[in-house]
């Protein structure tokens, strides 16, 4: 009888200490403030503390924290495994998920915990991101495109690279460091030299936190290179009132940048509709446009005057945008080369 219990003391110990169990190394993840649509996968590592294989047979989790990997074969004792979890970090808010692991261990099911919050997107916050000029400029006139970058993150952001420069966009550009809430300013060098017609780009901003990276956009119409170089920047509204008579008058003054001599051969408006159309300056501003009808001769200056009276069958409303555009003719190359200027009228 004695021999008899010894024996089942012996066989139910080694019974009860062959067994697997499992470990969890990082049960509860703590995730503090993340960037939206960042890095997305959690491994939480499981390691076998007992003396037989582990199984895990299924792990579940809480929409949208869900398993994407789970081991495939037995986790040997004294071995570690890892669990892949997915949360969706396109939900922007605070994150208490829990999931459940299944598995052969004598522990029976154990649970993981993530938490944390997804912050906005984007980290990056950018002033004055789509910058479009509706007016004209010149081959030869540059400007500046200023920028303001600022964290929205909790933490340091880095600005890591700008793509899109080019011969017409130019910045010196080092990685930049950006504290919580602070803002730093780029001047991006724009120079439309060799461009006609619609000009437009569109740079990338990228960090170390978005996956995704901040787009910015600018637009304008660059002329022809202009013999007359007019003192205004096109860049710049011109805008002014009806007088009492019912008239706006402008006035441009220029000069003649070139070696040789040009003359105006046409001033007249751009009408828009379907397409650009040319109207004679005569039906469009009757005896009320004044400028020099010979020869502009190498530096000189002068001005053009344009005088637009009031038009009830235009129905304007709180301003009138009046895009007038100047012929002018090189006496020793021939070419014929267009000039816009835009007048505003507040109305």
């Amino acid at each position: 009888m004695k021999k008899f219990l010894f024996i089942l003391i012996l066989f139910t110990s080694v019974h009860t200490i062959a067994q697997p169990i499992l470990s969890i190394e990082n049960q509860d993840r703590e995730l503090g403030c993340i960037a939206y649509d960042s890095n997305n996968e959690f491994i939480y590592k499981i390691k076998n503390i007992g003396n037989e294989p582990l199984i895990i047979t299924n792990v579940y989790g809480s929409d949208p924290f869900y398993a994407s990997g789970i081991p495939k074969e037995p986790i040997m004792p004294g071995k570690i495994g890892k669990i892949i979890m997915r949360y969706d970090t396109k939900r922007v808010g605070n994150i208490f998920k829990t999931g459940t692991i299944y598995s052969n261990s004598i522990t029976g099911t154990q649970t993981i915990r993530l938490k944390g919050e997804v912050l906005p997107f984007p980290a990056i916050q950018v002033d004055n991101q789509y910058l479009i000029h509706y007016d004209y400029t010149q081959q030869n006139d540059t400007c500046e495109w200023e920028i303001e970058l600022k964290n929205n993150f909790p933490d340091i952001v880095t600005i890591t690279k700008i793509e899109g420069l080019d011969e017409h966009f130019k910045l010196e550009f080092k990685p930049i460091k950006l504290y919580p809430s602070c803002s730093q300013k780029l001047k991006i060098k724009i120079n439309p030299q060799g461009a006609v017609g619609k000009f437009e780009k569109q740079l990338f901003i990228f960090n170390n936190l978005d996956t995704v990276a901040t787009e910015i956009y600018f637009r304008t119409w660059v002329n022809e290179f202009s013999p007359l170089q007019f003192i205004e920047n096109p860049l710049k509204i011109k805008k002014t009132n009806y007088d009492k008579e019912n008239k706006s008058v402008f006035e441009f003054q220029y000069t003649n940048t070139t070696y040789s001599s040009v003359t105006i051969e046409f001033i007249g408006e751009i009408i828009y509709g379907n397409q650009l159309t040319r109207t004679n300056v005569e039906r469009i501003l009757p005896a009320e446009c004044d400028f020099k009808k010979g020869d502009i001769l190498p530096n000189e200056t002068g001005s053009i005057k344009l005088v637009i009276p009031y038009s009830p069958e235009e129905n304007y409303t709180s301003s009138i945008h009046k895009t007038i555009e100047i012929s002018i003719r090189n006496q020793a190359t021939g070419d014929l080369t267009a000039q816009y200027l835009d007048c505003y009228i507040e109305h």
